[in-house]
Order: C-alpha cells, then structure tokens, then sequence
C-alpha cells in the first residue's frame, strides 16, 4: 500500500486512511519481521490472501474441534506447524475466542434451521430413541433414529417420567412430529414416560433384550468354568508334587534301600490329567 501512495510520507499515510501513525508503523514493523518467503507474505497481506486465511482458520477450528475429538491447543499446533502463526496469532487465549464464536454461531444456525424447516415440513409420526448420560450431571437425550437429528440434549434434576415428558414436549415445540414408538433400557422412569405419559408404545434396546435371555444361562456357565478352573488347578498341584518327589529322592544321601519308585509313569499319568483338565476348561469357555 506504501508503494502505491508514491512519496507520500507516513504521517500522510495514516491521516488518509484514518489510523494513528503509531499503528501504521507497528503494520509496517510487522510485515518486515515475518519470517516466510516474500511473496507468500504480499498474498497474505493482500485482500484475497486475507480471505483465504480467515477461512482457512475457521475450516481448522470446525474439522479438528467440531467434527474430530480435538480441542483449541491442536488448532494451535496446527498454525505452528504449518507457519500459519507468522500471520495469526496462535496462542490458545486467541483461538480460544475463536473457538467460543463458532460455537455459538453453529448454535445459532442450528436454531435457524430447526424453524426453517419445521415450517415447510408436513406432519410425521416418528419412533425416538432415549436415554440418560451422566458427566457426571444427568444428562437426558433423545434422538429420530432414521435422520439421526437430535431432538432432546439437556441437563436435569433427576431421570422421572414428569421430568422426561416435560423436556420432550418442550423440545418439540415447532415440530409437526408425533411420537408413537420409543425405544430405551428397561428404567423405570422412562417406561412410565413413554407408555402412560406419551401414550406411545415402547421397545427395549437390544441390549437389555440380550442382557435378560443370558441371565438364565450366565450363572450355571460360570459355575462350569470355576469347577474347570479348580480341576486344572488341582491337576497342576499334582504334576507338580510327583516332579518335587523325583526330585527328593533323587537328591536323597544316602538313597532308600530297594527297586526305585515309578516316577515316570506318576508324573505322565499326572500330566494327563492336566491336559484333560484344559481340554474340557478350554471347551466351557467357548
């Protein structure tokens, strides 16, 4: 911009464009303390270079904090890595901010499009998905399974059906859906909620369903394996007592008068047994 303004001297300058000549002097001070290759920083300086790393910035923020599992400091080593930072500041306190404002404008969207769309959308009766999180505050949530759209994200008291029907009803304000299937663990509270406050009917989850038919065999199963666990265990104990016997005598001075006992075929016939015994623990487990 300098160059353009021909002779004009600084002063000039800055009374033109309507900043302190200060200011016009920490921007020049600036520009000639980046270390990068000069024409990288005339594109960035100018009008369509600035552009493009606002957007840059702001397509960092919302692939690495909103769609992946990261946080702001992985924005900021980003920027470091990439010598983004000679440009923008890439402290976490800076993109912090940056951060908060793109969350709250993605929730502001969100509430535009949610009354966008309930307008132009013809009534529909829907199945919802529900459940409580805890972090560790009672979080209730409930989704449309087919849109994957979340109707219902928010904190409570407590997990009775007066509270679940009232957080429901109020999250689907505005939309022309009617709920007549839900599907949920089998808690009490939310039961109530769905059968006689929604008057809707109600599917356990498919893991409560797997979870109520393994009870009736969990138990004698696992009375197999500790009765397996315990025959191996004594089977080893065996082997090894007929090893430490060999070993006794063997070591013994002087040794017993007479024929030596068979200890190969003991410390076999015990090891046998302590194949068998795997085998058949090996067997329960499957």
């Amino acid at each position: 911009m300098l160059k353009e303004q021909g002779a004009k001297s600084q002063r000039a300058i800055a009374e033109e464009i309507g900043i302190p000549r200060s200011t016009l002097q920490h921007w020049v001070a600036r520009r000639q303390g980046i270390d990068a290759d000069p024409d990288l920083v005339a594109f960035f300086e100018s009008e369509a270079g600035i552009a493009f790393l606002h957007r840059l910035i702001l397509a960092a923020h919302f692939v690495i904090t909103q769609l992946g599992a990261s946080g702001v400091r992985m924005v900021c080593l980003f920027m470091e890595l990439s010598g983004l930072d000679q440009f923008v500041a890439a402290c976490y306190g800076a993109q912090r901010q940056v951060s908060q404002e793109i969350e709250e404008a993605i929730i502001a969207y969100g509430e535009q499009e949610r009354k966008r769309l309930s307008e132009r959308a013809t009534p529909k009766a829907i199945t919802i998905c529900e459940d409580e999180t805890f972090h560790p505050e009672i979080c209730l949530v409930a989704i449309e399974p087919v849109s994957n759209f979340i109707l219902l994200e928010e904190y409570a008291a407590d997990r009775k059906a007066q509270t679940w029907t009232a957080a429901l009803q109020e999250s689907l304000v505005g939309l022309p859906v009617e709920v007549i299937q839900a599907t949920s663990d089998e808690g009490r509270g939310i039961c109530r909620h769905v059968k006689h406050e929604l008057g809707a009917h109600h599917s356990p989850d498919l893991f409560h369903v797997q979870q109520a038919a393994s009870q009736a065999t969990s138990a004698p199963l696992a009375a197999q394996v500790r009765k397996g666990e315990a025959d191996l265990a004594k089977a080893s104990q065996k082997v090894e007592a007929q090893q430490a016997h060999r070993q006794a005598y063997l070591d013994s001075n002087p040794r017993p008068v007479g024929r030596p006992p068979e200890f190969e075929r003991r410390i076999a016939t015990a090891q046998a047994s302590e194949k068998e015994a795997q085998s058949n623990l090996g067997l329960v487990k499957k």
